[in-house]
């Protein structure tokens, strides 16, 4: 598959636990590839390998390469590869920036939701190993076009449902990005919100829909809301949704378009303490950042481009302000559970967790938004972006 710029060969194992099998090139030609991964939970496996074939117009799901996974048993939950367990930290913390700790897709099967099983809408639910007590506290449901799902609490810790009952209403959060993942994002996010916090009200979350990275002034839909956002999320995939997107960029081309974009909406953010934050694509396309220049890895191409981006090394030399960040959701999404609504469900956490840890640094200093104005240490100051280039 010489002609081909994605990656062709997907592996992972299933059954008791999702578990992610990090493919690296290790020799120039692509000729091999090794990976290292270990075990977080005892049980029993199946062995996944995937093909994505060798056409360049291919943009389909990866198919299974096994008529039947291999299966085989782990006895002890202490058990790992070769490479040992310190490897599990290495491979689910992608980069330097990850904000949160290691996770994995667990079994609803599991022991650990025995008694919640009635209750459980998904087959899998994300669960960080430090937080496999035996007892769950709090189940999430979320309900969007995407269907429906579970969630935990002890798989999403940050989530502070009295922070983010604290939001006020003049303290705007805004998604922008393509109809998948964006727009579903913020529908999955409103229909956990009156679980975590129902005093909340929707009006306060906004959508902004762009259909051209290359042009995004002119293809936004709602460019004034991003004046009195306060936190932005940005996700822009290529998808079926949005299939008259321009996105069809080379990687280099996408990489350039993201930096661009991403200082627009940070002159719409003239405060240090609001935040926009950049989310790693979900998507298999092949179309989006085609032709990479980037050292292969298994993550997709576009991903590749984004951890060089906030690469903590080079962050500074592309002018981008400490307020732009990056998400870091690769653990959830490779691999990922069959459903897309457990990915969207299981980021969605991740944002109310967001939310609440900005809250607090916010209250912490004294801050809060207000109907005339941004208050902040006994003083009233203009919150107006004058020079938001959105």
């Amino acid at each position: 598959c010489k002609s081909h710029k994605g990656r062709i060969i997907s592996m992972r194992l299933t059954r008791d636990a999702l578990i992610s099998i990090p493919l690296q090139p290790s020799s120039k030609d692509d000729l091999l590839w090794t990976a290292s991964f270990a075990f977080p939970v005892q049980g029993k496996f199946g062995f996944h390998v995937l093909w994505n074939g060798c056409e360049e117009a291919v943009n389909a799901p990866f198919t299974s390469l096994l008529a039947q996974p291999l299966t085989f048993g782990v006895p002890t939950a202490n058990a790992t590869s070769s490479a040992g367990s310190k490897e599990l930290t290495m491979v689910q913390s992608k980069t330097p920036l990850s904000i949160f700790p290691p996770g994995f897709w667990l079994s609803k099967e599991h022991s650990l939701f025995a008694d919640h099983k009635d209750a459980i809408k998904s087959d899998y639910l994300w669960m960080t190993q430090e937080k496999m007590t035996g007892a769950i506290s709090t189940l999430y449901q979320a309900q969007s076009s995407l269907g429906a799902s579970t969630v935990v609490q002890e798989g999403n810790p940050g989530v502070k449902p009295d922070s983010f009952r604290g939001l006020s209403n003049y303290e705007v959060v805004c998604w922008v990005g393509t109809q998948n993942p964006a727009s579903l994002s913020r529908e999955t996010f409103l229909s956990m919100r009156a679980q975590v916090a129902p005093s909340q009200r929707p009006f306060k979350f906004h959508y902004n829909r762009i259909t051209d990275l290359a042009n995004p002034e002119t293809s936004m839909t709602e460019k004034r809301t991003n004046r009195k956002c306060k936190q932005i999320w940005v996700m822009m995939d290529d998808t079926d949704e949005d299939s008259a997107l321009s996105m069809q960029l080379s990687q280099t081309d996408y990489k350039k378009h993201v930096i661009n974009f991403l200082k627009g909406l940070a002159s719409c953010m003239h405060d240090e303490t609001w935040s926009v934050w950049m989310f790693t694509v979900n998507t298999n396309s092949t179309k989006m950042c085609h032709s990479p220049t980037l050292p292969k890895t298994h993550h997709h191409p576009c991903n590749d481009a984004l951890f060089d981006i906030f690469d903590e090394d080079k962050f500074k030399d592309y002018g981008l302000p400490k307020n732009v960040r990056l998400v870091d959701n690769t653990d959830i999404t490779n691999p990922a559970p069959t459903s897309a609504a457990d990915v969207a469900a299981t980021i969605a956490m991740r944002i109310f967790a967001l939310i609440s840890l900005q809250v607090d640094t916010w209250r912490a200093a004294g801050q809060i938004g207000k109907v005339d104005g941004l208050h902040r240490g006994g003083k009233v100051e203009n919150d107006a972006a004058d020079d938001c280039h959105f």
